[in-house]
């Protein structure tokens, strides 16, 4: 179980990284499990597992859920197309202040005429390029918020079915000398309906 989050961890914040990140997360994570295997030898408390356990499946599964949010949510993309725009209209206005002044060195008279033919064509072309890419823009995030609604139908059954597995190895842990007599009364094939180990 350690072993397997852990490779699960790995995957999730390892993804894009650099290589020196990759290796150096793939050394955390080979020492954090075995201490884990270690320590739990050690003390022979599975209390000490099971919490190791949760607590590693639980950072996996916040980060898993950041992701999906940061990376298909329409709100942060619509953040992060405002501020590359920023960054252009920056550009924009620096390269219209530059050609303006130019423009008036050369010649006040053909900057004009230029910068405004050539400004009303563009214009005109740039306009109706934006509202297909507005409308194209509508339909990729009218579509990633169905995406991202399917993906916390999954999580929420997922997290249902992961709990109520752990919720019945749990009880199986607690209650393992009563519901071993009961299986032994109540014979094959129904005494597997009380295998919580299986179950989990």
């Amino acid at each position: 179980m350690i072993y397997t989050t852990c490779i699960m961890f790995y995957a999730t914040f390892a993804h894009g990284r650099s290589t020196k990140y990759g290796v150096a997360m793939g050394i955390f994570l080979i020492s954090l499990s075995v201490f884990i295997t270690g320590y739990y030898h050690y003390i022979q408390d599975p209390i000490f597992h099971q919490c190791a356990y949760a607590l590693l499946t639980a950072v996996v599964l916040l980060r898993s859920m950041y992701v999906m949010e940061i990376n298909i949510r329409p709100l942060w993309k619509s953040k992060e197309r405002a501020l590359k725009q920023g960054v252009h209209a920056n550009g924009h206005a620096n390269g219209y202040a530059k050609g303006y002044a130019n423009g008036h060195a050369n010649g006040y008279a053909n900057g004009y005429a230029n910068g405004h033919a050539n400004g009303h064509a563009n214009g005109s072309a740039n306009g109706s390029l934006s509202r297909v890419q507005n409308a194209e823009q509508r339909r990729r995030d009218e579509r990633d918020v169905q995406v991202l609604k399917t993906m916390w139908t999954m999580v929420a059954y997922g997290l249902s079915v992961f709990l109520g597995g752990f919720a019945i190895w749990s009880l199986d842990n607690k209650y393992c000398g009563s519901l071993h007599h009961a299986r032994r009364e109540i014979g094959l094939p129904w005494g597997i309906l009380l295998e919580g180990h299986g179950w989990w």
